[in-house]
């Protein structure tokens, strides 16, 4: 548990300092925790035996609800893009459908649309828009998979726009002030080595069997069925490397 606490400081002066328009102060709002390559969250069923974000010594989601914030885990394509990653994290967060876009798809050779979250959104109960905003928090990955979600709010994308009707509001832009902060821990903000591994002889697969989710619905790979038990697999160690970003 010592070896967690930096990373709970760290977190909870985040959420803490993170002012956004008053009267409501940021510590009111959700924070919402996204792993990175090839991680879990609270939709995957291997996440109850060992959550992602405290690897098993500890339970990071309870230690802060404990403390009195508001916390959710998402789950995202563990070896998805960016792209399709905040594409999946948008739905979760607005209970709807998974929309990969229409130019987006097309280009890539893939399905539209992926898993629907109508009826299981991450956060019950809540309406994401500028009045109820959110925390962002991502390890790894997760912190690339946040600034592009926070740069489609923000700025939309012209090539869905130009696709036609139907535009999903995520690619609208314009949306900005439904984040309150963005916060990434040990992110590949300036790029990683790891992309030339598929250049140099290595391979990087998915597999969907045992209890693993690889969330690759749209490219026609199926989820696997629910595990009798959540094997135990090596996780990567977090760093206590922040940057964070507030949002007026």
């Amino acid at each position: 548990m010592k070896k967690h606490i930096p990373l709970l400081l760290a977190i909870c002066l985040c959420l803490s300092l993170c002012g956004c328009a008053k009267p409501v102060t940021g510590a009111d709002y959700p924070a919402v925790f996204v792993h990175g390559y090839s991680g879990w969250g609270s939709y995957d069923e291997r996440n109850n035996a060992t959550p992602y974000w405290g690897l098993g010594s500890t339970n990071v989601e309870n230690s802060l609800t404990s403390r009195g914030y508001r916390v959710y885990m998402a789950s995202v394509g563990p070896v998805s893009s960016a792209w399709d990653r905040a594409c999946e994290l948008y739905a979760q967060l607005t209970g709807t459908r998974v929309d990969y876009g229409a130019a987006h798809s097309a280009q890539c050779g893939h399905e539209r649309f992926g898993r629907g979250f109508s009826g299981d959104p991450l956060i019950p109960d809540f309406t994401w828009d500028s009045a109820h905003k959110v925390h962002l928090i991502g390890h790894s990955f997760g912190g690339a998979t946040i600034r592009l979600l926070l740069d489609l709010l923000a700025d939309g994308d012209a090539a869905e726009q130009a696709a036609g009707a139907d535009v999903s509001q995520l690619f609208t832009g314009g949306h900005a002030d439904w984040v309150c902060s963005i916060t990434t821990i040990a992110a590949p903000s300036n790029g990683t080595t790891a992309i030339y591994l598929g250049n140099e002889g290595g391979s990087i697969s998915a597999s969907t069997g045992g209890s693993y989710d690889a969330r690759l619905d749209h490219l026609e790979f199926m989820p696997p069925p629910s595990p009798k038990q959540t094997p135990r697999w090596q996780r990567p160690i977090f760093m206590i490397t922040t940057t964070t970003r507030s949002m007026t």
